[in-house]
């Protein structure tokens, strides 16, 4: 057990990067509901709204959002992520998208 206690910027970054897998999981479940098939590829956008996480997500390649995995290149991954079994690599794409700025910031009008 470590005795280190995370500082400031460590706990919020755990925190958005948490709300942001979240999301990016609410995203899967919805495509999957609607009955849509994985087409062997992952891209995913997520918008920051009054505070809150939305994202959406296709299992192809989608130009207007951001492609993760393009189709056909990690079929093994792509298809864990689908079924939801992999949330450690669903969360390391959030926690990337985060660093990476890549979440649409929808300015409060």
């Amino acid at each position: 057990m470590s005795d280190k206690i995370p500082n400031e910027q460590e706990t919020t970054e755990r925190v958005y990067g948490c709300a942001i897998t979240a999301a990016v999981i609410d995203a899967i479940k919805d495509y999957k509901s609607r009955g849509w098939p994985n087409r062997g590829g992952f891209s995913v956008a997520v918008d920051l709204v009054d505070g809150e996480y939305y994202a959406r997500c296709s299992f192809s390649n989608d130009e207007d959002m951001t492609i993760m995995y393009r189709e056909d290149t990690e079929t093994e991954l792509v298809t864990s992520i689908y079924d939801l079994t992999n949330l450690s690599e669903i969360s390391r794409l959030a926690r990337l998208m985060e660093n990476e700025e890549w979440v649409n910031v929808v300015p409060n009008d």
